[in-house]
This record gives structure tokens, C-alpha cells and sequence, in this order.
């Protein structure tokens, strides 16, 4: 199935006097990016003469002429044709066109039809108004700029991405975004994976992220950094092994194919329990006041958002310590954004007040990644933006603030409530005309389709399923209960520093040690739902169901020592169960105490928000725009 089909066309939109979208250069994660600003205003193409009012094959008849691209909206230019400015009165509309200059596949260089015997001939309309075409072109060619020649090339080379379908990594549970899984690329669109988990569910579809995503990570990342990995013992054993001995398979997501993340050289740390402020991976509207759970190694981060934390940690997210998703205190208050406080907190909220009453250490700001790029996105820009709460959706959308780095970007005809914030270089941002060059479908403002609330049931597919799946029927107060399974979670201690450079085999020794893992049973915990509602109407299919896990012991009789003692998991056999492999610590620990709350999902609002937009009439153009 082609998935374009039914995609929204930008034509509408970019017919209208102050449309704005942003500049490919903003986005160095997609096609032609570093190059684009070779095609600019004023550059000269050959294109199908307007006279062709049938699509051609590239090699057969069509007859061609020149034109000029005098505007760049993404992929999209607009394209005059040579001479029709000569002979248009300056208060009539000259034809011009709009074409995805990715996509279109009768746009060449100055000299493709000399080389591949085409003729360049005048459209009829403009003919007769000069005498001499051979003067004309005389005159207008010296001087011009036109495509390089490679331009069809780079775009064909961009899609040689550095994952492949097959290849195996570990990726964030959506169902419980504290724990990794091995998973498998099932297919690869334009840079964007669409990711199964290893166990083969049949009931799982699956979900989209990018390559460059901090949701994917290579084999045996879990084990390096000490984040907790729902996996086979085998694979545990196994992924641990492969990354200390560089034996990985063929199909292996190996680390060379994942952007090496920044690591400043300072003294300073974050340690347990500071405070911060960070985006709700779970409500992507929302900056709120967080604390750092856990240290991993290798500066990654266990995030916790304060007041919604579940009693097992399952809700905790991991940050990179340079990531641009968390924030010194005081980083809203400073740029006039607002900070949701923990929920029940009573007052006006005041960070010196908060540190106080919690006994908390603020996280220096010298420990958070501030470089702002010149990125080029302004407020009002139009792009093509991920719905991370429903990864399999890209949708029209445009920028309603910046701040630094820090992007807010809003879904065109939805509410505040789903708008997200992204940074700045984040990959799940495209310039418009983006899902056209990769026949991926773009979803349309819904204000745009009648039917498409309809075009959209499908279950939620990201991590906010997991807030839907155990909702029960409405109370009398119209709140819809969330029941939350806790899982077991492996006591933590501190851990030994594991560098991956500089392994030898002599490195390896013995030693014994056991980790126990039990199953999450039924509970009458519930946890408050704080996601937005997803896009789509309809109530997910696995409501009021559970979702149980079974108990696993595992003994681990082996070891693996560096500089440190790395322990290495071995398990007895486990026949088709499958064990959730902590970072490989020796004591059991309690099931951690439970609470419950209630929660209301917000309600849509019928707010449509866009930027000032005047409508142009282009209805004197002559040429079929369809």
C-alpha cells in the first residue's frame, strides 16, 4: 500500500500571501540539507513546456522549456516560466507554478535537453509575442545559475541510511518507557525506522522513530550503561559479550551507526536526587519540575517527574546529561514559559521554597548542554512534525515559539494540548514537501478533512498506550479511572565506571552473584494519566485488560572485570519465558509500596490557531495546478 495515498498537497498553503515555512538548511538530518542553498531564487531549470497537459514519461515526447525558480518554501519552488513576465500587464497574475523540486520528475539542469535530445520549445502563449527567441535566450542565459548536475544523486544517496531493514537494537518499551527491548527494523522510509519488539507479538504493530532517535540504541547499550533491559537472559549474556569483545553479527545495530553523544570535561556531576526541569516525555506540552532518580554510567540520566512518579519507577525516562530536553532551575521563569509544578502542590510555586520543604540540591548550571546553534527557525515557520505521541503520524504543523534551542511546535487545527516541545535539531522535525519526496503520507489540519478523526482510528502506538490501556469506564464525576501494573524493579547500587576502549581478553574473570526478577500481578494501583488524548477518537482496544508478567529466578555464575568488576549474567534455562535483565546487581529487593489516584482526560477545545494568512486569487492561471 502506498502510504502517501490521501496525503495532504501544500499547494493551498503556499498560494497564500504571508506562508512561510522553514528553510531545509534548518533541518541537517534530511536530504540535500547542507547543499540546499544552491537552489535558490534565480535559479534557471528545464521543465515540461506548459503546452504537455498529460504526464509523460521523462524519455518520451514531451517538449520543454526554460524556467526560472522565484521562491523556495522547503522542497517546493515556484517556477516562472521564461518570458510570460515580458508579455504579462504587471497587475495581472503571471502563471507561475509550484512543484516539489524533489519529486518532479520533468525539472532538469540547464543542458539535460541538449543531451538527451529534447527540443526547447516556446509555449504558444508567449510565441508570437517575440520575434526572436534565439536573441531572447542570448540575452537572459549569460550569467544564471542553474541545478548541479548530481541534484537527483544526492537525493537518491540520502537514501542509503545507516540502518538497515534487519538489523537488530534495543529500543524504549512504549508500554513502560523505564525499560529497554530488543527490537527489530522491519522497514526504513527516508532515515525513519518502523521498529518491532524481538518477541514477535502478533498483536504488536510496531512503531516509528528516527535513526537519529534517543529512543534507539546498538546492541548491548543496556548492559554498558546499566539501564534496565527487558530481555532473555540469553540475550543479556549474549549483548554484553558482543560489545566487550566486538563480536557482533552481521544484523547487529553496532555503535559505530549511532551519533556519539557530547561529554564535556568537567569535574562536576549530577548526582541523585537534584532537582530540575524537564519536557513530560508522557505530555510533550508541559516543562515541568523533575529530579534525577538514578545516575547511569557514561552521564546518562534516570528522570522522574516530580508528583507523578509511579511507586516502581516505570514512568522514569532516560536523559542524556547533554540532552536539550532538561533544564536548569529557573530556566521557564527566565524565558516566560510556564513551569507545571508537582501535582497537589498548593500556591504560587517557587523553586527556593520547594528546595527547602524537599530538602533538594539544585543540579549546577554548569552540568546542562546550553550551545545554541543558529538553527534559522522563526515563529510562524510551517513544517512537517512527528505526533510522538502516535509516531506513525506526521502532520502540518509550524512553530509558535522559540527560545534558544527550544522549539514549541504546534499541530495545525489541534488544540494547545497536543502541541510538542522539540529541540531545535530534533529529528522528528521535516522541511514541508518532506513526506511527498518519500511517499510517506502527510497527515491534513483537521480542519482541512471532514472525515479525518475517521482516517485516524488506530490504536495509540507510542507511550502514552500504556496511560490508555488500563483505563476503566467513567465514574460519576465523568473521570475514567488509570490502573497501572507496578513491575518488580532490582535494587540499585552504586556502579563501577565501564570504559569500552582498550579491551583485552585478559581482562575477563570469574565470579559468582544472583538477581531475581518476579512477576507484576493485578493491583488496584493507578497512576494519573498526564498524556494529552490521542488524535483518535476511538477507545483503544486493550481497555480494561491486563497485563501480566511472569515470575523468572535467574543465578548468575559468571563475571566480566575491567578496570572494575563488570558482573556478567548467566541464567539456567528459561524455555520460552522471558526474563526482564536488570543492571546486573546481586541483592533481591521488596516490591516498592503502591498509591492511587484518579485523573480526568482533558477534553478537546474547538480552538483553531494559526498564523495571519491573506489569501492570494490565482484563478487567472492557465495551467492545471492539480
Amino acid at each position: 500500500m502506498n502510504p502517501s495515498t490521501g496525503s495532504f498537497n501544500w499547494r493551498p498553503y503556499l498560494r497564500k500571501t504571508g506562508f512561510s515555512a522553514a528553510p531545509v538548511s534548518c533541518f541537517k538530518h534530511v536530504a540535500l540539507s547542507n547543499c540546499w542553498e544552491t537552489v535558490i531564487t534565480n535559479v534557471r531549470v528545464e521543465v515540461r513546456s506548459p503546452d504537455c497537459k498529460t504526464c509523460c514519461p521523462p524519455n518520451s515526447c514531451c517538449t520543454y522549456w526554460l524556467a526560472t525558480v522565484i521562491k523556495v518554501q522547503g522542497y517546493w519552488g515556484l517556477l516562472r516560466y521564461d518570458g510570460f513576465d515580458k508579455i504579462t500587464p504587471h497587475y495581472l497574475n503571471v502563471p507561475d507554478k509550484w512543484f516539489n523540486l524533489c519529486t518532479e520528475p520533468h525539472i532538469h539542469p540547464i543542458g539535460w535537453c541538449s543531451k538527451n535530445d529534447h527540443n526547447l520549445v516556446p509555449p504558444k502563449n508567449i510565441e508570437p509575442k517575440i520575434i526572436c527567441w534565439r536573441e531572447f535566450l542570448m540575452e537572459t542565459m549569460p550569467g544564471g545559475f542553474t541545478l548541479p548536475l548530481n541534484f537527483t544523486f544526492k537525493m537518491e544517496d540520502h537514501l542509503k541510511n545507516s540502518i538497515k531493514k534487519g538489523m537488530k537494537l534495543e529500543v524504549v518499551d512504549k508500554n513502560q518507557i523505564s525499560v529497554v527491548r530488543p527490537a527489530v527494523v522491519t522497514d526504513v522510509v527516508g532515515g525513519r525506522l518502523h521498529i518491532k519488539y524481538a518477541e514477535n507479538d502478533l498483536k504488536d504493530e510496531g512503531f516509528w522513530c528516527h535513526e537519529r532517535s534517543p529512543l534507539i540504541h546498538p546492541v548491548g547499550w543496556a548492559q554498558i550503561m546499566g539501564h534496565t533491559l527487558y530481555a532473555e537472559p540469553k540475550y543479556a549474556r549474549q549483548s554484553l559479550k558482543k560489545t566487550l569483545y566486538r563480536t557482533f553479527d552481521s544484523n547487529d545495530a553496532t555503535w559505530d551507526l549511532f551519533l556519539p553523544v557530547y561529554n564535556p570535561a568537567s569535574d562536576l556531576k549530577f548526582k541523585k536526587g537534584m532537582k530540575l526541569e524537564a519536557i513530560d516525555p508522557l505530555n510533550l506540552s508541559t516543562i515541568c519540575v523533575a529530579t534525577v532518580t538514578e545516575v547511569l554510567r557514561h552521564n546518562y540520566l534516570m528522570i522522574g517527574i516530580d508528583g507523578m512518579m509511579a511507586a516502581n519507577g516505570s514512568d522514569w525516562f532516560c536523559y542524556h546529561a547533554s540532552s536539550p530536553c532538561i533544564f536548569p532551575v529557573g530556566f521557564c521563569a527566565s524565558n516566560d514559559i510556564k513551569l507545571t509544578p508537582p501535582r497537589g502542590y498548593k500556591g504560587d510555586f517557587a523553586w527556593s521554597d520547594y528546595l527547602k520543604k524537599t530538602k533538594a540540591e539544585a543540579a549546577p548550571v554548569g552540568l546542562f548542554h546550553r550551545e545554541v546553534p543558529d538553527h534559522g527557525f522563526k515563529e510562524g515557520m510551517f513544517l512537517e512534525a512527528v505526533d510522538l505521541m502516535e509516531p506513525r503520524l506526521i502532520c502540518v504543523a509550524y512553530v509558535t515559539k522559540v527560545v534558544g534551542r527550544l522549539l514549541k511546535v504546534h499541530f495545525d487545527g489541534w488544540e494547545e494540548d497536543y502541541d510538542q516541545w522539540c529541540d531545535c535539531e530534533s529529528p522528528d522535525l521535516f522541511p514541508i514537501g518532506w513526506c511527498d519526496a518519500f511517499s510517506y503520507r502527510l497527515e491534513a489540519p483537521r480542519i482541512e478533512a471532514a472525515s479525518y478523526d475517521e482516517k485516524k482510528k488506530k490504536k495509540p502506538t507510542m507511550m502514552k498506550k500504556r496511560r490508555r490501556r488500563w483505563a476503566k469506564k467513567p465514574s460519576s464525576d465523568d473521570s475514567p479511572e488509570v490502573n497501572v501494573e507496578p513491575s518488580k524493579t532490582v535494587q540499585k547500587k552504586d556502579l563501577p565506571d565501564i570504559s569500552l576502549l582498550d579491551l583485552d581478553e585478559s581482562s575477563l574473570h570469574s565470579e559468582t552473584g544472583k538477581t531475581s526478577v518476579t512477576k507484576a500481578g493485578n493491583t488496584s494501583e493507578t497512576l494519573k494519566k498526564r498524556g494529552r488524548p490521542p488524535k483518535s477518537k476511538g477507545k483503544g482496544k486493550n481497555s480494561n485488560t491486563t497485563n501480566e508478567k511472569k515470575e523468572v529466578t535467574t543465578k548468575k555464575s559468571s563475571g566480566i572485570k575491567l578496570d572494575k568488576t563488570v558482573p556478567l549474567e548467566k541464567t539456567t534455562p528459561v524455555s520460552t519465558e522471558t526474563a526482564c535483565a536488570k543492571k546486573l546487581t546481586y541483592e533481591e529487593d521488596p516490591l516498592p509500596g503502591s498509591s492511587t489516584t484518579k485523573t480526568k482526560i482533558r477534553k478537546r477545545r474547538n480552538a483553531y490557531k494559526t498564523p495571519a494568512i491573506i489569501e492570494v486569487d490565482d484563478s487567472s492561471s492557465s495551467f492545471d495546478d492539480s
